[in-house]
């Protein structure tokens, strides 16, 4: 970056800047092995194109305690040593091998597995997932053992592909071939990737299984066996070693902590005023970040570390994440029942979050991801064990909505935390105004695939799920003949039902709400699934009606507990069109409003994955989340970040913070997640890192511009209108699409499309009666690719390159260029700044 003279007196200037570097040498493919371990991404031109990872379950899908080593051996081959634990049955096992180039364009593994002690479990396998340049018909070809052949399509689904494989050929869309050569007949089971097994259902001590092959790319290869054998960039003399002083010492111009106010809390509770968060009769943002499990209770000399990193760095608020989801690394419950917690864990949460407030940071409560049961909770859930057995089992997505049981332990849980006495603030957590939130569930909706799975596989919910619906269904059709003909014959125990659930019955009272987000569908309704037509909207009406009455229940409880805070109902997800729209306003009957969405990491779309960047098209990505807002509804992401791998980390903070706390009007933002040390992070690998100095880094500035406010919001809101007891008819009045694959998404309507988002604000109306929605005039803002917001303080320009685009920030507090802008000048108030970089993120902040 050109240093230029700057016209203000009290400007900060915070810059990073990354350089882009191609593939060393002609090689057309790059293999490399992340540090550590034995998982490899094989690149074509840049893009993902292979990968190859590792994992394993115990008995009933339980975890692993992992503990895994790898060593670079020489230039091109490098070995792996795994020691693992079931936590199930507590039997150890040793995964050792390694990986070595052994041509031109071959690549050699070889792995073995031993158990110390035999078990039961459910698999361990190494996985080979095709990217999106396999996409397509009969992309994978299967050789058996007795000489048959067998296809697949890529994407793959879930299945199995043979146990007796002794060859694959992979072929692209380019019509290049992979082979994959096998030392031995090989099980193969499907999900997504290739998980070629090394042992499943069982092993037996003192038996070893082995998994090698040799895989063959479609040309010359360069292999990086780790770190030091990767080539370095030309211009590597000018670059240098993160050291980042941490904390920032608060007498530093650079230390957010005196923007504080200290104690959180001290002017009582952060309340809801509309669409807006309000704390001391102000609005208020919230700019924080994420913890989990075990992390929510450090010792105390590491909670003091991270408090004052946090508050330095301008976090003001801390989420609470899966603090309840089991013991020891899982959390600071007791190994005996998902309801009590363990006394040194609790004491040491409650140290962390009396730090926190002494700093001015305030607290989100967010329990669990999905319940888990112990061994102890059989008494308050006598069919436990139809989830699965071993000494902690969650009890799946759905479950919640047909369990008072679950319901039952899950107030038990909360109720004894929130009526507990932090010995160090003399307060119960009910009545600290220091926490902010209570979040009921994370991730889940009835409307979701998983109530169809429980209802399948667990008996005792199947039954009762078929008893209530059937109920619903006198109260509404009175009697069968009505029920009948309003859903056709061929729709009561017809082809939409697994084998197992095609035993409905109406003088038994047995009738399944069977459904997920592929048959609401509306374009499906219409196609595939119109025959099941009516059934699935009353299975939708129902399933809404159970998720308002349980999140309801929930609440009272909580209320009965005396907290008096905001409450969070879920953030999640249920398709598109009409289950979205009763899944979000059933969480708004809650309150603020809370999502969640990732970019970035391995996987199908090339626009969304293969290194790409947000930039390149406006709205898109973790933005396009705003089209979740509600007119009158707070709005927060309450997990978010770049998934490693992918360079460009930094635009997200600056994108987040402009468009989305600023332009858009959110009021809470925590990426997701933590596992600090009480400083930057040592090193780049974890998938979620908000720590990584290339995410962190912009912070300071970032925190300034939300915490003043610098970007205005937008003036120029375009309503969606959604009338819910016309989404119970099939009716939305829009059309919305959504691209997902896991947890990243993006979203857009064709009414207000995302890169709207870059213009002005767009939220979501629950109306009384059925409106048509006009569509919004995009054109207006748009001129030559540059979408300009309707404050006239961003523009953003989009990019036909996947790593392309990039905005400026133009207000008196904060001035920046962000993204790929080389020998671009942005003009300001404060300077003009001049990028000398391909890619950089650089902001001037008054103090």
């Amino acid at each position: 970056m050109n240093q230029r003279a700057l016209r203000g007196k009290t400007v900060l200037a915070a810059a990073i800047l990354l350089a882009m570097t191609g593939a060393a040498g002609a090689s057309a493919f790059t293999a490399a092995t992340r540090s550590g371990s034995a998982e490899t991404v094989i690149l074509r031109d840049g893009a993902r194109y292979l990968e190859l990872t590792y994992y394993d379950w115990g008995p009933d899908w339980s975890g692993v305690a992992r503990d895994q080593e790898a060593e670079e051996l020489d230039g091109a081959s490098m070995a792996f040593s795994y020691a693992h634990v079931l936590d199930a049955t507590g039997a150890p096992f040793t995964v050792t091998g390694g990986l070595a180039k052994t041509g031109a364009d071959t690549l050699r593994f070889e792995a073995e597995l031993t158990p110390q002690e035999s078990s039961d479990l459910t698999m361990a396998q190494f996985s080979l997932r095709p990217a999106s340049a396999f996409f397509g018909d009969d992309a994978v070809e299967a050789e058996h053992a007795d000489g048959s052949a067998s296809v697949r399509d890529v994407p793959l689904g879930i299945g199995r592909l043979g146990d007796d494989i002794t060859e694959l050929r992979l072929t692209d869309r380019e019509g290049r071939v992979t082979t994959v050569a096998f030392d031995a007949p090989t099980a193969i089971a499907l999900d997504q990737d290739m998980r070629m097994i090394l042992a499943e259902d069982a092993f037996t001590e003192g038996a070893s299984h082995a998994l090698g092959f040799t895989l063959t790319l479609p040309g010359e290869t360069a292999y990086y066996p780790g770190p030091s054998a990767a080539p370095r960039p030309p211009d590597w003399g000018q670059w240098y070693v993160f050291e980042g002083s941490s904390p920032i010492p608060e007498e530093s111009e650079w230390s957010m902590a005196g923007w504080l106010d200290r104690p959180a809390g001290r002017h009582g509770r952060i309340t809801r005023r509309d669409d807006q968060l309000v704390y001391n009769d102000e609005p208020i943002k919230l700019w924080g970040l994420n913890l989990s499990f075990a992390n929510t209770a450090p010792d105390n000399a590491l909670a003091d570390r991270r408090a004052d990193f946090y508050a330095a760095m301008g976090v003001n608020s801390v989420r609470f994440h899966k603090y309840a989801d089991g013991a020891g690394w899982a959390g600071i419950l007791s190994e005996d029942s998902a309801a009590e917690y363990d006394p040194e864990m609790l004491d040491r949460m409650d140290y962390f979050v009396a730090a926190l407030r002494e700093r001015g940071i305030f607290v989100k409560l967010s329990p669990v991801f999905i319940t888990p049961l112990h061994r102890g909770d059989v008494e308050t859930v006598p069919y436990r064990d139809e989830f699965g057995s071993g000494d902690r089992v969650k009890v799946g997505h759905g479950a919640l909505y047909l369990s008072t049981e679950v319901q039952d332990l899950m107030i038990r849980q909360v109720t004894n935390l929130l009526t507990h006495t932090n010995p160090y603030t003399g307060l119960t957590y009910a009545e600290d105004p220091a926490v902010a939130f209570f979040e009921l569930y994370n991730e889940d909706s009835a409307l979701f695939f998983g109530t169809a799975d429980r209802i399948e596989n667990v008996p005792t919910l199947r039954e009762r799920a078929a008893g209530m619906f059937a109920a619903w269904l006198r109260d509404k059709y009175g009697a069968e003949e009505a029920w009948t003909e309003a859903w056709g014959a061929d729709a009561i125990n017809g082809g939409l039902l697994p084998g197992g659930l095609r035993d409905e019955d109406w003088a038994a009272g047995r009738v399944y709400p069977f459904g997920n987000p592929w048959f609401y569908d509306p374009d499906n309704l219409e196609t595939s699934q119109a025959p099941y037509r009516q059934r699935l909207l009353d299975t939708m009406a129902f399933l809404y009606e159970l998720q308002n009455d349980v999140y309801a229940r929930y609440e009272e409880a909580i209320r009965d507990a005396g907290y008096e805070g905001e409450i969070i109902y879920s953030n999640w997800r249920a398709g598109r069109a009409m289950s979205h729209y009763l899944n979000l306003h059933s969480d708004y009957r809650g309150g603020v409003i809370d999502r969640h969405n990732y970019f970035g990491g391995g996987g199908g779309n090339p626009f969304y994955f293969n290194n790409a960047s947000m930039l390149a098209a406006p709205g898109s990505g973790l933005l396009s989340s705003g089209l979740h807002q509600v007119i009158d509804r707070p709005f927060m992401l309450s997990e978010w970040i770049h998934v490693y791998p992918n360079e460009w980390g930094a635009e997200g903070p600056a994108i987040i913070g402009a468009y989305g706390m600023g332009l858009q009007g959110w009021d809470v933002s925590y990426p997701f997640q933590n596992g600090d040390d009480g400083t930057f992070s040592a090193a780049l690998g974890d998938s979620w890192d908000v720590t990584a100095p290339q995410f962190m880094g912009v912070f300071p500035t970032v925190a300034r511009q939300v915490l003043r406010g610098d970007v205005a919001q937008s003036g120029v809101v375009h309503r969606r209108n959604v009338h819910p007891p016309s989404l119970l008819e099939g009716r939305v009045g829009f059309e919305d699409f959504t691209v997902q694959e896991g947890d990243v998404q993006s979203y857009s309507t064709d009414v207000f499309p995302a890169a709207a988002l870059a213009a002005a604000r767009g939220v979501n109306a629950f109306t009384s009666e059925f409106q048509e929605t006009e569509p919004f005039g995009l054109d207006a803002y748009r001129d030559d690719g540059v979408v300009t917001a309707s404050t006239g303080e961003l523009a953003w320009r989009g990019s036909s390159d996947i790593r392309g685009g990039h905005f400026t920030i133009n207000t008196d507090g904060t001035q920046a260029l962000v993204g790929f802008a080389e020998g671009e000048t942005a003009g300001g108030a404060a300077a003009e700044i001049t990028l000398e970089s391909a890619f950089g993120v650089v902001y001037l902040t008054a103090q």
